[in-house]
């Protein structure tokens, strides 16, 4: 099982260019807060990472400006 410790967002829907990053995940983590903060938008880039053929470009036209993937491996 892949293990997410830290997610970093940015240039991607209500993320816009400076970077977001969620430090300390766990096992099994709760967003929450109020509406159209992008609770949402942080699933659909770990989805979009995973699986990028969920990607469609005529819905989310404007959704991504660049897309880069990277991981690292904590020692």
């Amino acid at each position: 099982m892949i293990k997410i410790s830290r997610l970093k967002i940015s240039n991607f829907r209500s993320f816009t260019n400076e970077e977001n990053t969620i430090d300390e995940l766990d096992v099994l983590n709760i967003f929450a807060g109020r509406n159209n903060v992008g609770k949402t938008n942080v699933l659909r880039a770990i989805n979009l990472f995973f699986n990028p053929k969920s990607y469609n470009p005529s819905i989310d036209r404007n959704a991504i400006k660049e897309i880069t993937k990277g991981a690292s491996k904590d020692l």
